[in-house]
């Protein structure tokens, strides 16, 4: 199968808008969602009129499966407290069944064919943490937030995966994607701004990549300009004492 098979299989209903109209648009704020609270990553938000608009599979159902991984950056001489970490998706089966449950991962060291270090990981409840915009796509988005989890994580570069889990007949085929952020500076970005091209893919679906690099034109995206960064964000606080 191709590799724009997996990007176009999701987002068709995005197509009338790539390319987007940027001319004359607002300075982009810088204020987090209210489910990143309190918030130390926000990738930034989708923005349907975007160059390069897109979205990529992000989900484990009983047909499917593909997870991707944002990187995000603990600046040097922090500690962060991890106590939740969170996902904007797209639901691609025009439903709005919100799975109860997440498979959830924290990587260090990864690379394009290299899973890297798994610092934490497990299954957990996930909650529904409001409508996210797309307009004008009439589609339903909205965020997936997973807490109660206990990560310290040192300075460094690291890749959080959250995906829903949805084992149900009435979940099957629903084809959750995680929102790509191609706006510059992304709107509403928090924290330490988002690595550029260094998000990864896999799958034991379709040709079953393996930490495939989401982005450029030999990327799992199939395009330059796609799926360079994601709407991801880590909940927590900085160490006691961190600078």
């Amino acid at each position: 199968m191709a590799k724009r098979t997996v990007r176009w299989t999701v987002v068709a209903a995005l197509v009338p808008w790539l390319g987007g109209w940027l001319a004359g648009a607002p300075e982009k704020t810088h204020t987090p969602p209210a489910y990143c609270q309190p918030c130390l990553f926000y990738g930034g938000d989708f923005d349907a009129w975007g160059t390069g608009a897109d979205a990529l599979i992000n989900d484990d159902d009983s047909s499917i499966n593909g997870r991707v991984y944002v990187p995000f950056t603990v600046p040097k001489q922090q500690k962060w407290q991890v106590t939740g970490i969170f996902v904007d998706l797209i639901d691609g089966g025009g439903g709005t069944v919100v799975p109860a449950r997440v498979r959830w991962e924290i990587r260090e060291g990864v690379s394009a064919g290299h899973a890297g270090t798994l610092v934490a990981s497990g299954r957990a409840s996930s909650s529904f943490g409001g409508n996210v915009n797309c307009a004008p796509i009439d589609v339903f988005c909205f965020a997936l937030v997973m807490k109660g989890i206990k990560v310290s994580l040192p300075s460094g570069r690291y890749w959080l995966a959250v995906v829903p889990q949805c084992k149900k007949a009435s979940c099957d085929g629903q084809l959750y994607s995680l929102l790509d952020v191609e706006d510059h500076p992304p709107e509403n970005r928090f924290g330490p701004l988002e690595p550029w091209n260094d998000s990864f893919f896999t799958s034991t679906s379709f040709s079953k990549p393996f930490f495939e690099p989401t982005w450029g034109a030999s990327g799992i995206c199939g395009g330059s300009g796609f799926c360079d960064r994601f709407s991801a964000g880590v909940i927590g606080s900085k160490a006691r004492g961190a600078e």
